[in-house]
């Protein structure tokens, strides 16, 4: 008998805020994407859904500090 494999799955919500305009102590929420892929291509993470990208972010990629 062959090795069976399973499939696995997952399906991920980023929320992105930005700060209140008018109260510095409060955040809005200004985006919700649901996605079930993701890559990073370059400097840029990418999430995909059904096969097709549908959100795209640079990546700020700072040095980790020295240990």
């Amino acid at each position: 008998m062959g090795a069976s494999t399973a499939r696995t799955s997952f399906r991920v919500n980023f929320t992105d805020y930005m700060p209140d305009p008018n109260d510095a102590d409060c955040l809005r929420r200004s985006m919700t994407t649901s996605a079930d892929g993701i890559t990073c291509e370059e400097d840029h993470l990418v999430l995909w859904l059904a096969g097709s990208e549908i959100a795209r972010f640079a990546l700020n990629m700072r040095s980790a500090p020295s240990m």
